[in-house]
């Protein structure tokens, strides 16, 4: 066994194509069936169900693959960090990011991080929740900064601050003209909302079943928080946004807070990374640096 027939074997797994795993390395088809027999004459399992018309992994193969993919992340990290111990070469670090901390507090961040630390090459990827975490697991990022819901129990989770949701509307919104606005008097307007998946969302269905409520409109579904704040200026609709996204817009008066009563949005932001001793020393700074910082 050697690690590139590993590396191939999660290439074919993939690809479910020994011809397009055999593009990919620049080898003969026969050349990774080779291997792939190989491979499970060494675990004395058979890894590939051939007989379907569609090739896929047989249940010894699913379960090799989890560890196929760490071996190859654990040399990676091996080769990388020996590599810029000989040459001195800046180091890398890919942090992914949901929208809110990527864009609203990871900048001022990044920036405080790399002058203290001058020799690091830093790649930020933005996304919602799940397809950050998703990137974590393809170890296409070191480390995920996320909030919301998610299944806590798959990784090494470090909670690093809280981030407080409010209600806003546009300066011309007929609620500003009430003395008090109840969360029933918000059902009835237009919710504008990132898509599903969004963690965002997810907490504010959770706040109005705690209140026995549910929204029957249909949501008006945008992609991005800077779009939903113009199209709440426009008066087009209410949304729920963090505090940190709005405060400029606040300021301006072009969006406005509405205070309602009994509304009660929050949610965690988490350090995540997969559950391992192994992580570039780069990696083991920022999570210091960032468990160190106060974001109140």
């Amino acid at each position: 066994m050697n690690l590139e027939s590993i590396k191939i074997f999660c290439d074919v797994a993939e690809t479910k194509s020994f011809t397009k795993a055999a593009q990919n390395y620049f080898i003969s088809q026969p050349a990774v069936t080779k291997q792939m027999k190989q491979l499970e004459n060494y675990y004395n399992v058979t890894l590939f169900d051939r007989n379907e018309r569609k090739l896929k992994l047989t249940n010894a193969g699913e379960k090799f693959y989890p560890f196929a993919k760490e071996l190859i992340r654990i040399n990676d990290i091996a080769f990388q960090e020996i590599q810029d111990e000989l040459n001195k070469q800046n180091h890398r670090l890919v942090i992914g990011a949901s929208f809110t901390i990527g864009e609203y507090l990871l900048p001022q961040v990044i920036s405080e991080f790399k002058k203290k630390n001058t020799n690091i090459q830093i790649e930020l990827s933005i996304g919602n929740t799940p397809s950050i975490l998703e990137k974590l697991n393809l170890n296409e990022v070191d480390v995920a900064l996320v909030e919301g819901v998610f299944q806590i129990e798959k990784y090494d989770v470090h909670k690093f601050a809280e981030d407080n949701l409010i209600a806003i509307c546009s300066s011309q919104n007929k609620l500003l003209k009430k003395d008090s606005v109840e969360l029933s008097d918000l059902l009835k307007e237009q919710f504008i909302v990132r898509e599903k998946v969004s963690g965002m969302r997810k907490i504010i269905k959770n706040e109005l079943e705690r209140h026995n409520m549910t929204y029957d409109k249909s949501f008006m579904e945008l992609g991005s928080i800077q779009t939903i704040k113009s199209a709440v200026e426009a008066n087009l609709g209410i949304s729920f946004l963090p505090k940190t996204a709005v405060e400029r817009e606040l300021e301006l008066g072009v969006l406005r807070n509405i205070n309602v009563t009994g509304l009660n949005l929050s949610r965690d932001f988490w350090i995540v990374q997969k559950d391992t001793e192994f992580r570039k020393e780069i990696v083991r700074k920022f999570n210091n640096y960032i468990k160190g910082k106060n974001f109140d």
